[in-house]
């Protein structure tokens, strides 16, 4: 259970550094006043968070570092793509939303095994600090939810599409050539066999 424990401290711990990286993209990227403030601040609980895992694993006799957490990267890469086609406003809010929820839902996952892991090892070492990053991210998560369901989400759900460009015509089967490189008079390539026989 010790080693087990100790991947989750890393693999948390390189989740919250990686955050510390993207969060600011998600910053850049909204356009709402309350949520820019709310991921401001989460962006400043996320360093928190990385001074409190780096506490916690020095309690527990370890070094936090040299793991790489794949399923946050697989996170940030997705939201990457989205950022890129994303058209600022409110429809975009609402994305960005989605994506930071995405990556709270995984650390309070995170967190929440590891506490578990701990209660059952019996360790105490650290714990409290972890047990604050995961309140942290609970609350955060709430408050994203709270600001989707209140306004974000109505709003953007009001948004109209915008009306696609309307790409060159096709041409109708009529103008389609027949087999020598001319149109038939019916639209359709003539075969040798409609050649009428002469006796």
């Amino acid at each position: 259970m010790q080693q087990l424990i100790e991947e989750c401290v890393k693999d948390l711990y390189s989740v919250e550094k990686q955050l510390t990286k993207a969060l600011p993209r998600l910053i850049k990227a909204a356009q709402h006043p309350r949520l820019k403030a709310s991921l401001q601040t989460h962006l400043e609980e996320t360093t928190a968070h990385v001074k409190r895992v780096e506490e916690a694993a020095k309690a527990m006799g370890f070094k936090p570092s040299g793991m790489l957490c794949k399923g946050m990267q697989g996170i940030i890469e997705e939201c990457s793509e989205h950022l890129k086609e994303a058209k600022p406003g409110p429809v975009a809010d609402a994305m960005i939303i989605g994506l930071a929820q995405k990556a709270e839902h995984y650390e309070i996952c995170g967190y929440g095994t590891l506490l578990e892991y701990m209660k059952s090892a019996g360790m105490r070492e650290g714990f409290d600090l972890l047990k604050e990053n995961m309140a942290e991210e609970e609350r955060c998560d709430q408050l994203l939810s709270q600001l989707a369901e209140s306004e974000i989400n109505r709003t953007a759900s009001q948004v109209q599409p915008a009306e696609k460009p309307k790409g060159p015509r096709r041409a109708s089967s009529s103008t389609k050539a027949s087999s020598n490189g001319k149109p038939s008079s019916n639209g359709k390539a003539k075969s040798p066999r409609d050649k009428v026989s002469v006796r």
